[in-house]
């Protein structure tokens, strides 16, 4: 009798390597209404700081992300961090990195 061959072994792929950082947002509320986003977007438009909001279901609830950016480098980020945070309704403010979103570092134009 012959025995049958051993089966090949399997190829585990290796872990994708962790890429740079590519983006930075500055977080200034995240909420489950839209109106207090909205209500927040118009605080901050008043005093001249262009803002985004972005959506993200978290267990079947759509919440609400005001955030500001992106920003290539987290010095930039920070900066902007600062300011916000100097409104006290936006003490929760915080930066967060975006591994996704491509943006040029005006330091390297």
């Amino acid at each position: 009798m012959v025995a049958a061959p051993a089966p090949a072994p399997r190829a585990v792929p290796a872990p994708a390597p962790r890429t740079a950082p590519q983006a930075y947002w500055v977080q200034v509320i995240s909420s489950p209404n839209l109106d207090t986003a909205e209500q927040a977007q118009r605080t901050l438009a008043e005093r001249q700081l262009g803002t985004r909001i972005m959506t993200r279901e978290i267990n079947g609830t759509i919440y609400y992300r005001l955030r500001l950016g992106p920003f290539a480098v987290r010095t930039e980020a920070e900066k902007f961090l600062d300011w916000v945070l100097e409104l006290r309704q936006f003490a929760d403010a915080m930066i967060f990195v975006d591994f996704t979103t491509p943006v040029v570092d005006p330091s390297r134009s």
